[in-house]
Protein backbone atom coordinates (compact mmCIF):
# COMPACT_ATOMS: atom_id res chain seq x y z
CA UNK A 1 0.00 0.00 0.00
CA UNK A 2 1.64 3.70 -1.10
CA UNK A 3 -0.16 6.62 0.79
CA UNK A 4 0.28 9.04 -2.39
CA UNK A 5 2.91 10.58 -1.28
CA UNK A 6 6.54 10.89 -3.47
CA UNK A 7 10.30 11.21 -2.20
CA UNK A 8 13.22 12.52 -4.47
CA UNK A 9 15.77 9.76 -3.77
CA UNK A 10 19.01 8.68 -5.55
CA UNK A 11 20.90 5.76 -6.30
CA UNK A 12 23.97 4.55 -6.56
CA UNK A 13 25.69 2.64 -9.45
CA UNK A 14 28.94 1.02 -9.67
CA UNK A 15 30.09 1.13 -13.05
CA UNK A 16 31.79 -1.75 -13.45
CA UNK A 17 32.76 -1.61 -16.87
CA UNK A 18 31.98 -0.25 -20.73
CA UNK A 19 30.00 -2.56 -22.79
CA UNK A 20 31.21 -1.89 -26.00
CA UNK A 21 34.68 0.31 -25.55
CA UNK A 22 37.49 -0.03 -24.08
CA UNK A 23 37.95 1.53 -20.29
CA UNK A 24 41.12 3.15 -21.93
CA UNK A 25 39.08 5.43 -24.06
CA UNK A 26 35.68 5.69 -21.76
CA UNK A 27 38.48 6.39 -18.89
CA UNK A 28 40.03 9.30 -20.90
CA UNK A 29 36.84 10.40 -21.66
CA UNK A 30 34.96 10.76 -18.01
CA UNK A 31 38.43 12.09 -16.92
CA UNK A 32 38.03 14.96 -19.65
CA UNK A 33 34.63 15.58 -18.88
CA UNK A 34 34.96 15.73 -15.28
CA UNK A 35 37.54 18.26 -15.22
CA UNK A 36 35.34 19.91 -17.62
CA UNK A 37 32.32 20.40 -15.36
CA UNK A 38 33.11 23.01 -12.88
CA UNK A 39 34.72 25.18 -15.32
CA UNK A 40 31.71 25.21 -17.24
CA UNK A 41 29.17 25.68 -13.76
CA UNK A 42 31.10 27.91 -12.99
CA UNK A 43 30.73 29.93 -16.26
CA UNK A 44 27.45 29.20 -16.62
CA UNK A 45 27.20 31.21 -12.83
CA UNK A 46 29.01 34.13 -13.86
CA UNK A 47 26.61 35.03 -16.65
CA UNK A 48 23.88 34.67 -14.81
CA UNK A 49 25.75 36.82 -12.13
CA UNK A 50 26.40 39.48 -14.94
CA UNK A 51 22.79 39.39 -15.99
CA UNK A 52 21.74 40.49 -12.32
CA UNK A 53 24.48 43.48 -12.74
CA UNK A 54 25.22 44.49 -16.06
CA UNK A 55 21.48 43.34 -18.15
CA UNK A 56 20.31 40.56 -20.24
CA UNK A 57 21.42 43.00 -23.40
CA UNK A 58 25.04 44.10 -22.19
CA UNK A 59 25.78 40.44 -21.34
CA UNK A 60 24.13 38.90 -24.85
CA UNK A 61 26.19 41.32 -26.83
CA UNK A 62 29.17 39.91 -24.85
CA UNK A 63 28.66 36.54 -24.91
CA UNK A 64 26.07 35.45 -27.72
CA UNK A 65 25.42 38.59 -30.37
CA UNK A 66 24.27 36.48 -32.66
CA UNK A 67 22.01 33.57 -30.59
CA UNK A 68 18.25 33.98 -30.08
CA UNK A 69 18.18 33.32 -26.91
CA UNK A 70 17.86 36.76 -24.68
CA UNK A 71 16.66 35.09 -21.56
CA UNK A 72 19.03 34.93 -18.05
CA UNK A 73 18.92 30.89 -18.69
CA UNK A 74 19.11 31.01 -22.10
CA UNK A 75 22.44 32.85 -21.51
CA UNK A 76 23.61 30.68 -19.16
CA UNK A 77 23.45 27.93 -21.12
CA UNK A 78 25.43 30.38 -24.27
CA UNK A 79 27.86 30.72 -21.71
CA UNK A 80 28.20 26.65 -21.63
CA UNK A 81 28.77 27.06 -25.15
CA UNK A 82 31.37 29.83 -25.62
CA UNK A 83 33.41 27.91 -22.41
CA UNK A 84 33.79 24.93 -24.27
CA UNK A 85 34.71 26.51 -27.43
CA UNK A 86 37.46 28.72 -25.70
CA UNK A 87 38.52 25.17 -24.07
CA UNK A 88 39.20 23.80 -27.44
CA UNK A 89 41.29 26.72 -28.17
CA UNK A 90 43.18 26.75 -25.70
CA UNK A 91 43.73 23.04 -25.44
CA UNK A 92 44.99 23.38 -29.42
CA UNK A 93 47.53 26.59 -28.29
CA UNK A 94 49.33 23.81 -25.95
CA UNK A 95 49.35 20.96 -27.74
CA UNK A 96 53.15 20.20 -26.30
CA UNK A 97 51.62 19.87 -23.00
CA UNK A 98 49.42 16.50 -22.63
CA UNK A 99 47.45 17.89 -19.70
CA UNK A 100 45.83 20.82 -22.05
CA UNK A 101 46.33 19.72 -25.05
CA UNK A 102 43.11 17.07 -24.19
CA UNK A 103 40.82 19.92 -24.05
CA UNK A 104 41.59 20.23 -27.71
CA UNK A 105 39.10 17.13 -27.88
CA UNK A 106 36.47 18.38 -25.43
CA UNK A 107 33.37 16.99 -26.89
CA UNK A 108 30.17 18.44 -24.62
CA UNK A 109 26.43 17.04 -26.10
CA UNK A 110 23.92 19.32 -25.85
CA UNK A 111 22.08 17.53 -23.37
CA UNK A 112 24.85 17.89 -21.03
CA UNK A 113 25.24 21.70 -21.92
CA UNK A 114 21.63 22.10 -20.53
CA UNK A 115 22.15 20.33 -17.60
CA UNK A 116 24.88 22.30 -16.67
CA UNK A 117 23.50 25.64 -17.44
CA UNK A 118 20.33 24.30 -15.43
CA UNK A 119 22.38 23.39 -12.49
CA UNK A 120 24.19 26.70 -12.55
CA UNK A 121 20.78 28.55 -12.69
CA UNK A 122 19.63 26.61 -9.54
CA UNK A 123 23.02 27.62 -7.94
CA UNK A 124 22.47 31.42 -8.72
CA UNK A 125 18.74 31.44 -7.15
CA UNK A 126 20.29 29.52 -4.00
CA UNK A 127 22.70 31.84 -2.86
CA UNK A 128 22.57 33.77 0.41
CA UNK A 129 25.13 36.44 0.13
CA UNK A 130 28.71 35.27 -1.31
CA UNK A 131 28.86 33.67 -4.82
CA UNK A 132 28.81 29.56 -4.65
CA UNK A 133 31.50 28.07 -6.61
CA UNK A 134 31.79 24.57 -8.19
CA UNK A 135 34.95 22.64 -7.45
CA UNK A 136 33.34 19.19 -7.19
CA UNK A 137 34.19 16.98 -10.67
CA UNK A 138 31.09 15.61 -11.32
CA UNK A 139 29.58 14.71 -14.64
CA UNK A 140 26.10 16.07 -15.16
CA UNK A 141 24.07 14.14 -17.43
CA UNK A 142 19.94 14.99 -18.26
CA UNK A 143 17.39 11.93 -17.49
CA UNK A 144 16.74 12.42 -21.62
CA UNK A 145 19.62 11.42 -22.51
CA UNK A 146 19.78 8.61 -19.59
CA UNK A 147 18.04 4.94 -19.92
CA UNK A 148 18.93 2.15 -17.51
CA UNK A 149 17.95 -1.46 -19.57
CA UNK A 150 17.70 -4.97 -18.01
CA UNK A 151 19.31 -7.80 -20.04
CA UNK A 152 20.20 -11.66 -19.10
CA UNK A 153 23.34 -10.52 -17.46
CA UNK A 154 22.18 -7.61 -14.89
CA UNK A 155 21.32 -3.90 -15.99
CA UNK A 156 23.08 -1.98 -17.78
CA UNK A 157 22.86 2.06 -18.26
CA UNK A 158 22.98 4.26 -21.25
CA UNK A 159 24.41 7.59 -20.67
CA UNK A 160 24.87 10.55 -23.34
CA UNK A 161 28.49 11.72 -22.82
CA UNK A 162 28.84 11.98 -26.68
CA UNK A 163 27.11 14.12 -29.60
CA UNK A 164 26.51 10.86 -31.67
CA UNK A 165 25.35 7.86 -29.65
CA UNK A 166 25.32 6.75 -26.03
CA UNK A 167 28.09 4.94 -23.54
CA UNK A 168 26.89 1.73 -21.97
CA UNK A 169 28.08 0.76 -19.09
CA UNK A 170 27.50 -2.24 -17.51
CA UNK A 171 26.20 -2.45 -13.68
CA UNK A 172 27.49 -3.93 -10.26
CA UNK A 173 25.00 -6.77 -9.23
CA UNK A 174 23.22 -5.53 -6.20
CA UNK A 175 20.36 -7.11 -3.81
CA UNK A 176 17.74 -6.79 -1.84
CA UNK A 177 15.96 -3.25 -1.62
CA UNK A 178 18.48 -1.69 -4.14
CA UNK A 179 17.83 -3.95 -6.87
CA UNK A 180 14.42 -3.89 -6.33
CA UNK A 181 15.00 0.00 -6.94
CA UNK A 182 16.69 -0.60 -10.04
CA UNK A 183 14.53 -3.18 -11.66
CA UNK A 184 11.52 -0.59 -10.97
CA UNK A 185 13.69 1.87 -12.87
CA UNK A 186 14.80 -0.56 -15.92
CA UNK A 187 10.61 -1.65 -16.23
CA UNK A 188 9.57 1.87 -15.88
CA UNK A 189 7.30 1.76 -12.89
CA UNK A 190 9.57 4.38 -11.31
CA UNK A 191 10.53 6.98 -13.19
CA UNK A 192 14.29 8.32 -13.13
CA UNK A 193 15.66 12.11 -13.48
CA UNK A 194 19.12 13.29 -13.70
CA UNK A 195 22.31 11.55 -13.27
CA UNK A 196 25.83 12.30 -12.05
CA UNK A 197 28.92 10.18 -12.56
CA UNK A 198 31.80 10.81 -10.36
CA UNK A 199 35.10 8.92 -9.32
CA UNK A 200 35.17 7.98 -6.16
CA UNK A 201 39.24 8.00 -4.70
CA UNK A 202 39.11 5.98 -1.52
CA UNK A 203 37.68 2.96 -4.24
CA UNK A 204 38.95 3.79 -7.32
CA UNK A 205 36.05 3.51 -9.05
CA UNK A 206 33.04 5.30 -11.38
CA UNK A 207 29.89 5.46 -10.07
CA UNK A 208 26.86 6.94 -11.10
CA UNK A 209 24.34 8.55 -8.57
CA UNK A 210 20.60 8.02 -10.68
CA UNK A 211 17.52 10.05 -9.19
CA UNK A 212 14.73 8.76 -8.97
CA UNK A 213 11.12 9.55 -7.49
CA UNK A 214 10.05 6.57 -4.83
CA UNK A 215 6.10 6.74 -3.28
CA UNK A 216 6.63 6.79 0.44
CA UNK A 217 5.39 3.24 1.45
CA UNK A 218 2.34 3.65 3.94
CA UNK A 219 3.61 2.59 7.87
CA UNK A 220 3.28 -0.90 8.84
CA UNK A 221 0.83 -1.28 11.76
CA UNK A 222 2.74 -2.05 14.94
CA UNK A 223 2.65 -5.48 16.13
CA UNK A 224 3.34 -6.59 19.50
CA UNK A 225 3.87 -10.20 18.45
CA UNK A 226 6.68 -9.08 15.88
CA UNK A 227 9.84 -8.97 17.60
CA UNK A 228 13.26 -7.36 16.67
CA UNK A 229 16.66 -8.44 17.92
CA UNK A 230 19.46 -5.73 18.52
CA UNK A 231 22.61 -7.79 18.78
CA UNK A 232 26.47 -5.94 19.51
CA UNK A 233 28.13 -7.88 16.36
CA UNK A 234 31.68 -9.15 16.21
CA UNK A 235 32.29 -7.79 12.68
CA UNK A 236 29.03 -5.44 12.41
CA UNK A 237 28.03 -2.45 15.21
CA UNK A 238 24.79 -3.78 15.70
CA UNK A 239 22.68 -6.99 13.86
CA UNK A 240 18.88 -6.30 13.46
CA UNK A 241 16.83 -9.68 12.99
CA UNK A 242 13.01 -9.45 12.94
CA UNK A 243 10.96 -12.74 14.28
CA UNK A 244 9.26 -12.61 10.90
CA UNK A 245 11.75 -14.47 9.02
CA UNK A 246 13.20 -11.53 6.86
CA UNK A 247 16.84 -10.58 6.37
CA UNK A 248 18.91 -9.50 8.94
CA UNK A 249 20.02 -5.83 9.02
CA UNK A 250 23.37 -4.89 10.14
CA UNK A 251 25.18 -1.24 10.86
CA UNK A 252 28.78 -1.46 10.15
CA UNK A 253 30.45 1.14 12.33
CA UNK A 254 33.64 0.77 11.09
CA UNK A 255 33.87 4.51 10.26
CA UNK A 256 33.45 5.84 13.85
CA UNK A 257 35.20 2.40 15.15
CA UNK A 258 38.06 4.02 13.11
CA UNK A 259 38.00 7.60 14.23
CA UNK A 260 37.12 6.73 17.97
CA UNK A 261 40.58 4.44 17.93
CA UNK A 262 42.28 7.83 16.26
CA UNK A 263 41.59 9.83 18.81
CA UNK A 264 42.25 7.69 22.13
CA UNK A 265 45.77 7.38 20.26
CA UNK A 266 45.97 11.15 20.01
CA UNK A 267 45.11 11.28 23.94
CA UNK A 268 47.69 8.80 24.89
CA UNK A 269 50.35 10.64 23.27
CA UNK A 270 49.53 13.27 25.13
CA UNK A 271 49.63 11.21 28.22
CA UNK A 272 52.78 10.19 27.73
CA UNK A 273 54.56 13.69 27.63
CA UNK A 274 56.76 13.81 30.30
CA UNK A 275 57.04 15.84 33.32
CA UNK A 276 60.04 17.90 32.23
CA UNK A 277 58.13 19.26 29.05
CA UNK A 278 54.91 20.29 31.04
CA UNK A 279 57.40 22.82 33.05
CA UNK A 280 56.31 24.39 36.23
CA UNK A 281 55.74 28.62 35.31
CA UNK A 282 53.72 30.88 36.69
CA UNK A 283 49.63 30.21 37.20
CA UNK A 284 48.06 29.45 33.82
CA UNK A 285 50.98 27.97 32.39
CA UNK A 286 52.60 24.58 33.12
CA UNK A 287 51.02 21.34 33.56
CA UNK A 288 47.26 22.28 33.44
CA UNK A 289 47.90 24.25 30.46
CA UNK A 290 49.63 21.26 28.90
CA UNK A 291 46.88 19.19 29.49
CA UNK A 292 44.09 21.52 27.81
CA UNK A 293 44.47 19.78 24.70
CA UNK A 294 43.99 16.17 26.22
CA UNK A 295 40.47 17.42 28.24
CA UNK A 296 39.58 18.63 24.91
CA UNK A 297 40.03 15.15 23.42
CA UNK A 298 38.64 13.70 25.91
CA UNK A 299 35.44 15.67 25.69
CA UNK A 300 35.34 15.22 21.87
CA UNK A 301 35.31 11.63 22.43
CA UNK A 302 32.19 11.98 24.71
CA UNK A 303 30.52 14.59 22.30
CA UNK A 304 31.14 11.94 19.26
CA UNK A 305 29.96 8.46 21.34
CA UNK A 306 26.88 10.20 22.31
CA UNK A 307 26.31 11.19 18.69
CA UNK A 308 27.02 7.85 17.66
CA UNK A 309 25.02 6.04 20.23
CA UNK A 310 22.00 8.56 19.55
CA UNK A 311 22.08 7.50 15.50
CA UNK A 312 22.51 3.73 15.83
CA UNK A 313 19.03 3.45 18.70
CA UNK A 314 17.63 6.11 15.83
CA UNK A 315 18.64 3.07 13.30
CA UNK A 316 17.14 0.51 15.72
CA UNK A 317 14.13 2.28 16.34
CA UNK A 318 13.40 3.36 12.62
CA UNK A 319 13.79 -0.54 11.55
CA UNK A 320 11.37 -1.86 14.57
CA UNK A 321 8.69 0.91 12.88
CA UNK A 322 9.23 -0.11 9.05
CA UNK A 323 8.93 -3.99 10.21
CA UNK A 324 6.23 -3.09 12.56
CA UNK A 325 7.99 -4.73 15.38
CA UNK A 326 6.48 -3.57 18.86
CA UNK A 327 8.99 -5.72 21.02
CA UNK A 328 12.75 -5.11 20.54
CA UNK A 329 14.74 -7.26 22.39
CA UNK A 330 18.63 -6.70 23.47
CA UNK A 331 21.48 -8.02 25.18
CA UNK A 332 21.76 -7.72 28.86
CA UNK A 333 25.63 -7.20 28.40
CA UNK A 334 26.45 -9.12 31.56
CA UNK A 335 26.92 -12.71 32.01
CA UNK A 336 29.99 -13.12 29.29
CA UNK A 337 32.74 -14.48 30.90
CA UNK A 338 35.84 -14.43 27.96
CA UNK A 339 37.45 -18.17 27.58
CA UNK A 340 40.87 -18.89 27.99
CA UNK A 341 41.57 -19.70 24.46
CA UNK A 342 39.25 -17.09 23.07
CA UNK A 343 39.96 -13.46 22.26
CA UNK A 344 36.77 -11.80 20.80
CA UNK A 345 37.81 -8.22 19.36
CA UNK A 346 34.58 -6.49 18.86
CA UNK A 347 33.54 -3.71 16.27
CA UNK A 348 33.16 -1.66 19.68
CA UNK A 349 35.84 -2.27 21.45
CA UNK A 350 36.88 0.37 24.46
CA UNK A 351 33.17 1.46 23.92
CA UNK A 352 30.72 2.32 26.86
CA UNK A 353 27.97 -0.65 25.91
CA UNK A 354 25.69 0.67 28.94
CA UNK A 355 25.53 3.81 27.30
CA UNK A 356 24.75 2.64 23.88
CA UNK A 357 21.97 0.01 25.61
CA UNK A 358 20.49 3.16 27.54
CA UNK A 359 20.04 5.42 24.06
CA UNK A 360 18.34 2.38 22.49
CA UNK A 361 16.05 1.95 25.07
CA UNK A 362 14.76 5.72 25.41
CA UNK A 363 14.61 6.24 21.99
CA UNK A 364 12.60 2.46 21.48
CA UNK A 365 10.44 3.57 24.60
CA UNK A 366 9.80 6.97 23.65
CA UNK A 367 8.13 6.05 20.29
CA UNK A 368 5.94 3.43 21.60
CA UNK A 369 7.75 0.52 21.76
CA UNK A 370 7.97 -1.93 24.43
CA UNK A 371 12.14 -3.72 25.29
CA UNK A 372 12.97 -6.74 26.77
CA UNK A 373 16.42 -8.35 27.87
CA UNK A 374 17.83 -11.60 27.05
CA UNK A 375 21.26 -13.30 28.64
CA UNK A 376 23.72 -12.97 26.42
CA UNK A 377 26.20 -16.23 27.42
CA UNK A 378 26.85 -18.96 24.72
CA UNK A 379 24.69 -17.41 21.73
CA UNK A 380 27.23 -17.17 19.39
CA UNK A 381 28.58 -20.65 19.93
CA UNK A 382 25.90 -23.32 19.99
CA UNK A 383 24.26 -25.18 17.05
CA UNK A 384 20.57 -23.96 16.30
CA UNK A 385 19.44 -26.55 14.33
CA UNK A 386 16.91 -28.59 16.00
CA UNK A 387 18.00 -32.22 16.94
CA UNK A 388 21.93 -31.06 17.60
CA UNK A 389 22.11 -28.14 19.33
CA UNK A 390 25.90 -28.77 19.85
CA UNK A 391 27.89 -26.33 22.42
CA UNK A 392 31.46 -25.26 21.47
CA UNK A 393 33.71 -22.56 21.60
CA UNK A 394 35.48 -23.64 18.71
CA UNK A 395 32.37 -23.51 16.63
CA UNK A 396 32.71 -19.75 16.44
CA UNK A 397 35.74 -18.66 14.10
CA UNK A 398 36.63 -15.22 15.75
CA UNK A 399 39.23 -14.17 12.56
CA UNK A 400 35.99 -15.22 9.63
CA UNK A 401 33.07 -14.53 12.66
CA UNK A 402 31.42 -17.33 10.86
CA UNK A 403 29.56 -20.55 13.04
CA UNK A 404 30.36 -23.61 11.38
CA UNK A 405 28.97 -26.35 13.18
CA UNK A 406 31.14 -29.26 14.10
CA UNK A 407 28.56 -32.17 14.38
CA UNK A 408 25.72 -31.35 12.12
CA UNK A 409 27.95 -29.24 9.35
CA UNK A 410 25.43 -25.98 9.90
CA UNK A 411 26.96 -22.79 8.98
CA UNK A 412 25.97 -19.27 9.23
CA UNK A 413 27.65 -15.33 10.37
CA UNK A 414 28.26 -15.53 13.89
CA UNK A 415 26.39 -12.36 14.23
CA UNK A 416 23.18 -13.59 12.98
CA UNK A 417 23.14 -16.76 15.14
CA UNK A 418 23.59 -14.56 17.95
CA UNK A 419 20.49 -12.31 17.10
CA UNK A 420 18.43 -15.94 16.32
CA UNK A 421 19.17 -16.90 19.75
CA UNK A 422 18.16 -13.85 21.44
CA UNK A 423 14.68 -14.20 19.85
CA UNK A 424 14.63 -18.11 20.89
CA UNK A 425 15.48 -17.06 24.43
CA UNK A 426 12.73 -14.33 24.28
CA UNK A 427 10.24 -17.21 22.59
CA UNK A 428 9.38 -15.41 19.13
CA UNK A 429 11.90 -17.58 16.81
CA UNK A 430 8.84 -19.98 15.25
CA UNK A 431 8.99 -18.76 11.81
CA UNK A 432 12.86 -19.05 11.72
CA UNK A 433 13.20 -22.52 13.27
CA UNK A 434 10.54 -23.42 10.67
CA UNK A 435 13.39 -21.91 7.93
CA UNK A 436 16.20 -23.37 9.88
CA UNK A 437 14.06 -27.32 9.61
CA UNK A 438 13.46 -27.10 5.77
CA UNK A 439 17.31 -25.68 5.47
CA UNK A 440 18.53 -28.94 7.52
CA UNK A 441 16.00 -31.18 5.87
CA UNK A 442 17.34 -30.39 2.41
CA UNK A 443 20.61 -30.49 3.31
CA UNK A 444 19.88 -34.13 5.13
CA UNK A 445 21.11 -32.73 8.56
CA UNK A 446 17.96 -34.65 9.78
CA UNK A 447 16.81 -37.82 8.78
CA UNK A 448 12.92 -37.64 7.96
CA UNK A 449 10.78 -40.66 9.56
CA UNK A 450 7.45 -41.76 8.56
Amino acid sequence: MLNGTVNNRAIRLELVKPVSDSWEEIGSLLRLLANATPKLLNAALDARVAVLVAGKQAVKSAIAPDAKAASPDGLAYQAVLRTVESLRAWGAQNDAQPARARYAKLEVPSGMSAAIARAACQAFSRRDQERPHFASERILVRAAETQLVADDVGHVLHVGLRSKGRVAFAVARSWGTHAETLKGIASGVIPHGDVKIQWDDRRSKWYALLSYAAPEPAPMTVDPQRVLAVHRGVRNALTLLPSTGARALYLRGGKFAAQRRKLHARASDIRRTSAAERGGGAKGHGKSRRFEQHSALDDKIARVTKTWCQQAAAFVQQAAERMGCGLIVIEDYGGIEPHENVHVRRVLDRFPLHELKLAVVHCATSHGHTVSEVPAAWISSTCPVPECGNQDTRQHNTRTNVFHCAVCGFERPADWLAAYWMLRLAGYSAALDEQLSKQAKLAGRIKQTG
